[in-house]
């Protein structure tokens, strides 16, 4: 099992909007395969899934419009988010900001799946042998 030192939750290795850059992610790839000593298939699906959860927070970190907010909402997503200040910096009640956060993790989930279904659709069209 790898052992991630930076959370995924902090989208610095991608600008808002940023294509992927296959480069940038056979560079992790190696680096991650090559610390692990694991086989390639076994470094493969956590990288994967960490550059797709990146690009999804990435796209709603643009979204969102304010910063701040946006920091407090996503901590909320590893259930160790500090909801009162997270009330008070809102101005939400406590029902209405249960809500928002609901609405913040539906829309993460709708990101990653397009991500994901956009990333899978150029694998196969980089792959495909027709």
């Amino acid at each position: 099992m790898l052992k991630r030192t930076a959370s995924p939750l902090h989208c610095t290795a991608l600008s808002p909007g940023a294509e992927l850059d296959g480069m940038v992610a056979e560079s992790r790839y190696q680096v991650e395969v090559e610390a692990s000593g694991a086989t390639g298939e076994g470094v493969f699906d956590p990288t994967w899934a960490l550059e797709i959860l990146e690009q999804a927070m990435s796209e709603l970190r643009a979204e969102e419009n304010d910063p701040a907010r946006f920091d407090l909402m996503a901590q909320t997503l590893t259930g160790v988010g500090d909801w009162e200040a997270l009330m008070i910096a809102t101005g939400l009640s406590e029902g209405s900001l249960k809500v928002a956060i609901h609405r913040f993790r539906e829309r993460l989930r709708s990101l990653v799946a397009e991500t994901q279904s956009m990333m899978d659709g150029k694998w196969m069209r980089s792959s495909s042998i027709w």
